[in-house]
């Protein structure tokens, strides 16, 4: 009701000036006698269809304009929805990597810490041994000694 009634008071502004301005011209004068009221209905009604029509097509732009506007918003809310899952699925992902990581580096150390023990043993074993090579290579060169000065007395 709105548009109509802004539509009419911009046609009958729009025919006053129109007929205002033809008033005084001489060609006016001859229009004045033969306009009777159904023509200047018939003026009054095409000039406000006119004016309806652009109005229309305004009010359609900014219907679409503000479809369009509608339809961003919607697809930026998507976007930021479908961000947030993404980022939460790769922190879920980061959290189990970082576990899984410390999982393996904790086996990875209680593997070295059992051959470094392994190791540590096996080289124990072994000083004990070249221990006991040096006591008996000890007692052979002293055997060897003892063997050589008999022939020699």
């Amino acid at each position: 009701m709105r548009l109509f009634s802004k539509i009419a008071l911009i046609a009958l502004l729009l025919l006053l000036v129109i007929f205002s301005i033809l008033a005084d011209l001489p060609m006016g004068q001859a229009l004045k006698n033969t306009l009777d009221l159904g023509l200047y209905l018939k003026l009054i009604s095409l000039l406000g269809l006119v004016i309806a029509a652009f109005l229309a097509w305004a009010q359609k732009h900014r219907v679409q304009a503000s479809q369009k506007y509608r339809r961003a918003d919607e697809v930026l809310a998507q976007a930021q929805a479908a961000f947030e899952r993404k980022k939460q699925a790769c922190d879920q992902m980061d959290q189990r990597l970082k576990a899984t990581f410390a999982q393996k580096e904790q086996g990875l150390d209680d593997r070295i810490d059992q051959v470094r023990a392994e190791y540590q043993q096996r080289l124990m074993v072994m000083k004990e041994q070249n221990v006991e090579l040096k006591e008996t290579v000890g007692k052979l060169m002293q055997a060897l000694k003892i063997e050589k000065q008999r022939p020699a007395s």
